[in-house]
């Protein structure tokens, strides 16, 4: 969407907090998905923490990416189905730069969606940490 350079978020953090507020400025979000603030990835620590600034007064939930989290808080679950997962796996499939990686495989995805609907009490969820949640 943006013309950044991968792994260099960091270097213009100023201009993505710019971004994300006019995205707020523009838009009435109930609910806006950053990256896990636990995180190691740059990019997405960049994006979490910048998305924390401009979301002041909206509740924001962590999605978790597994590969790149040393810990995860596992607050919200959202309880899916079995075409949900699949969308997500055919949407993920669009992610060509990353599509080798073990943690795209439809194998993982629905592992990781199974043990979330464990924690969960139902057969696939979905689950993100409670950054900020208004009532």
């Amino acid at each position: 969407i943006y013309n950044y350079e991968v792994r260099k978020l960091g270097y213009v953090r100023q201009e993505i907090l710019e971004e994300l507020i006019r995205l707020k400025k523009a838009n009435n979000f109930d609910l806006v998905f950053i990256p896990s603030l636990h995180d190691i990835h740059q990019d997405h620590t960049t994006i979490a923490q910048e998305g924390l600034r401009a979301f002041k007064n909206t509740t924001l939930l962590g999605y978790e990416l597994i590969w790149n989290n040393l810990t995860f808080n596992t607050q919200c679950f959202v309880e899916l189905n079995r075409e949900h997962i699949q969308a997500k796996v055919e949407a993920l499939k669009a992610y060509e730069s990353q599509g080798a990686r073990d943690y795209l495989s439809e194998e993982f995805i629905f592992s990781l969606a199974k043990t979330r609907g464990v924690q969960a009490g139902c057969p696939y969820a979905e689950a993100f940490e409670v950054v900020r949640l208004f009532l």
